[in-house]
């Protein structure tokens, strides 16, 4: 198994990013775990409940689940730097994994889902995926494991 990466960088605007990638996506899920890599980054991402960056000035968070690897984004500005290592230690430790989020982020994901289901790109990409591995393996998963 491939470790998962941290990345750190410092440019001339003193910004910091925080990069963990994540050897984990949909095509590592069994047909009963369809979604879950997805599911786990929307509770990582839960992080922001918890403001512990609300006193940071300017900070980004993003995270994407694909088919290979889950990543997560955290920047700010250099002189917050220790509150982003926090967030990317506790991701990595699973402390944002929390019962009390459970049911906003299934709802959160249904949604996801749905608004997929819905969409005329997404039939386009099942034609184009039709008798390949990624046919049916969507990161954000089925209404049935969700």
């Amino acid at each position: 198994m491939k470790e998962s990466k941290i990345l750190l960088s410092n440019n001339e605007q003193r910004l910091t990013y925080y990069c963990i990638y994540i050897y984990v996506g949909s095509l590592n899920e069994k047909d009963n775990e369809r979604g879950l890599a997805h599911f786990v980054e929307h509770m990582n991402m839960c992080f922001r409940k918890y403001d512990l960056l609300k006193e940071c000035d300017n900070y980004l968070a993003y995270a994407i689940t694909d088919y290979y690897s889950t990543t997560y984004i955290i920047g700010m500005p250099w002189r917050d730097r220790k509150k982003g290592i926090s967030v990317i230690d506790n991701i990595l430790k699973g402390t944002y994994i929390d019962q009390i989020f459970l049911e906003e982020v299934r709802q959160d994901i249904l949604s996801e889902i749905q608004d997929k289901n819905n969409d005329i790109e997404n039939e386009l990409l099942d034609k184009i995926f039709f008798k390949t591995k990624y046919h049916g393996r969507e990161p954000v998963g089925n209404i049935e494991n969700i």
